[in-house]
Parts: structure tokens; sequence; C-alpha cells
């Protein structure tokens, strides 16, 4: 391996730019480089290795087998009791009680989770849950 001095070029990667690119040697530490310039912009900086190719950088462990397993989300367990015939269009100006099933136009198949106020509801959707208003007349 070619001994490295002052003024001699490597592959650095620069943040201004960032990209990997071709830096001159500014300071030595040793035989360590420790101060390079950019090329293309000046700029000057530790030398570095391009980010997330690090020799440093940690693997992420792999979730075991009996981790992996996802859990059913309340929404779907909910959806296991889902009744086309129970199920009414929400509307702003009925009223619900808790475990209504309703349809709504965006969050589409939902379970009123609670009621909280006489002219709000707690609903669980497929998105999550969602605080909608009930019982309003229209002026």
């Amino acid at each position: 391996m070619k001994q490295l001095r002052v003024s001699d070029e490597l592959d650095s990667y620069c943040g201004k730019c960032k990209m990997d690119l071709a830096h001159s040697i500014v300071a030595m530490d040793g035989n360590k480089p420790v101060k390079v310039r950019c090329l293309t912009c000046q700029s000057e900086h530790k030398p570095r290795k391009k980010p997330g190719s690090s020799s440093t950088t940690r693997k992420r462990k792999t979730a075991s087998k009996a981790s992996s397993k996802k859990k059913p989300s309340a929404w779907l367990l909910s959806m296991e009791k889902w009744s086309d015939i129970d199920a009414v269009p929400y509307t702003i100006s009925q009223t619900y009680l808790t475990g209504n099933f309703i349809l709504h136009k965006k969050f589409g198949r939902g379970i009123v989770l609670k009621v909280p106020s006489p002219d709000m509801i707690i609903a669980l959707f497929e998105v999550g849950e969602k605080m909608l208003l009930q019982g309003k007349t229209k002026r």
C-alpha cells in the first residue's frame, strides 16, 4: 500500500456535495489523513466514508420467528364481529351507541368505541381511532 502524504488525493464523502468525490489531503497525523479538501467545492473536513458504508455501523437484528408473527390489530379483531345488516352509513345528524357498526365515506368500516359526550363519538377504523361529531342538525 502506498504511503499517503499531504497533497495526495483520495476519495472521501463530501457532506456539502453529498457525494463520494476526490479530495486532497490537507493534514496528517502520522500515516492517517485528518483533514481533506474537496476538489469540487473546496470545503475542508475530516475524511469520511459514505454514510451507511462505515464498518462501525451495526447490523439490525432480525426478529425471532416467534415474535415476527404480527398480532392482529384491534380493528381486525372488531371486524370479525362485523355485520353488514347492523352497519349504518355515518351521518353527522345521527346519534350512535358504543358498539355500533358504521360505514364512513372516507374511513370505511368502523365501530364506535366510546361516546365521550352527546355530540361526539370515538370510532375505530382501519387507519386508527377518529373523533367524529354526532347529533348535529342543519341550521
